[in-house]
């Protein structure tokens, strides 16, 4: 949607990492991007948790024509 808010918001609570620890990337599928986010993380970022929880569902299952 490029709408980065809650991304920008939790960036730096997903960059913290325990010492001597390193990042691993994986490839995600569509159906867990932004389901996992805190609540107080989508709040920050100016959204409703479930409005914005559905609005992703809605959008990945073709509800919505954006």
């Amino acid at each position: 949607t490029g709408d980065v808010r809650l991304m920008l918001a939790s960036q730096h609570d997903l960059m913290q990492k325990p010492y001597g620890a390193t990042w691993i990337t994986y490839t995600r599928c569509h159906d867990d991007i932004g389901l996992g986010y805190e609540d107080e993380a989508i709040e920050t970022a100016g959204f409703t948790p479930y409005d914005h929880r559905k609005f992703i569902k809605d959008y990945y299952s073709g509800g919505i024509d954006y």
